[in-house]
């Protein structure tokens, strides 16, 4: 992997730990929704209270329609943040770089076949490739109601920085061939996110049938 197997290593860690929060996060939710439906409020039909509502609609303060958040600032938002990390990246490669480092002689690429790392290689890849699947089915049903955006800007600038540090190391044949796997988990996601992206945009700002930005309502 020429070089990258820390990479790989970390990153599959923080993916498992993320994802195992989320799975909690998503079953944790459900519990809780399914205990409130025990409790059914009893409403007294034109009782005012302090939580009645004064406005019923949520868009009668807004009456243009528009969200609030403008395409301009999100824009903004995230390609600030985006900025930011990757400064972040480029610093940890200089202060690594600083570090005294005994061994000056550059590893050259593995570009042995090896028929089981191939076969992790591609499960890998085709469980990481359907990953996306069940989300881009859901928001044609939800209307991409609840989406982070922000999750698959991240993904898409992860993953194709992770590509491009493949395809750096060598553009030999072999080498390419043995990480091909690895090149089509990150570089095929892409297209994927980029899919989920443009159903938020379309959703969100083109069909004006949905009154949510980053899942906040207007």
């Amino acid at each position: 992997m020429a070089g990258l197997l820390p990479t790989v290593i970390i990153l599959g860690v923080y993916y498992t730990l993320c994802d195992t929060v989320l799975l909690c996060q998503v079953y944790y939710y459900r519990w809780k929704r399914q205990t409130r439906r025990h409790v059914v409020p009893v409403h007294i039909p034109g009782e005012v209270s302090e939580e009645t509502c004064l406005i019923s609609d949520s868009r009668s303060a807004n009456p243009s329609g528009r969200p609030e958040s403008s395409i301009t600032r999100i824009f903004v938002r995230y390609l600030a943040t985006v900025l930011f990390v990757s400064a972040t990246g480029v610093a940890a490669y200089c202060i690594s770089n600083w570090l005294p480092n005994d061994d000056t002689s550059p590893a050259l690429p593995d570009t042995r076949l090896d028929w089981h790392i191939q076969v992790i290689g591609w499960t890998s890849a085709t469980a990481y490739l359907g990953a996306r699947l069940p989300q881009i089915v859901k928001n044609f049903k939800t209307r991409c109601e609840g989406l982070a955006p922000g999750l698959f800007v991240f993904s898409i600038l992860g993953n194709m920085t992770y590509a491009l540090s493949i395809i750096a190391a060598s553009r030999d044949a072999d080498y390419l061939i043995r990480n091909a796997s690895w090149l089509a988990g990150s570089g095929l996601t892409i297209f994927l996110d980029i899919l989920v992206l443009s159903q938020f945009f379309y959703y969100g700002f083109v069909s004006g049938q949905r009154g949510w930005i980053d899942g906040v309502p207007p």
